[in-house]
């Protein structure tokens, strides 16, 4: 599997660095809310991927990142 560049993960508005492992805040955050908005930005602030779904888990917020790349 190919490492995950460093990117931020804004779930509901709040940053959350991704690319070394899951967040203890987004995997709370996740349980918590069972659903969040998430956008992934580059080191410079640009959009790099909406998921323009609701995604229901940690799990599915590492993928969404680990994709991100690919939709540029």
């Amino acid at each position: 599997m190919t490492p995950v560049p460093p990117a931020d993960l804004l779930v509901d508005g709040r940053r959350d660095p991704i690319g070394v492992g899951p967040s203890p805040v987004l995997s709370r955050h996740a349980q918590r809310q069972r659903q969040a908005q998430v956008q992934v930005v580059d080191d410079e602030g640009e959009l790099v991927c909406d998921s323009g779904t609701v995604l229901t888990s940690t799990r599915d917020l590492r993928s969404a990142a680990r994709y991100a790349p690919a939709a540029r």
